[in-house]
């Protein structure tokens, strides 16, 4: 006879996977800008004053391939990009906002 046996790990998986996606020092930073409206290369440079330009552009990239962001190309030249969050990623605000009240809750 096979048994299913559930474990805690099991149970924690999706949670483990999630916060994998969000691993990178400037991620979730860089949403709430996008989400803000500070949505263009230059203007996320200027609003996150510590992050460089490699990071950035890394981390953008990790954000697009998940299909959390999309990359849209307003102008060629001078070449100017916005970046929007895609329905996927408009989910995330719910997600942050509520872990953004329970930091507050718990003043951790």
């Amino acid at each position: 006879m096979v048994t299913n046996t559930i474990t805690i790990a099991d149970n924690l998986c999706p949670a483990t996977e999630f916060l994998k996606l969000f691993k990178g020092k400037w991620t979730v930073v860089i949403l709430s800008e996008i989400q803000a409206g500070n949505n263009h290369y230059g203007k996320l440079m200027a609003h996150i004053p510590d992050i460089n330009s490699r990071s950035l552009a890394i981390r953008l990239r990790e954000l697009e391939s998940l299909d959390i962001i999309t990359r849209n190309v307003i102008s060629e030249k001078p070449l100017q990009v916005a970046y929007d969050l895609t329905n996927k990623g408009s989910k995330l605000k719910v997600v942050f906002d509520n872990m953004k009240d329970w930091y507050n809750q718990f003043q951790l």
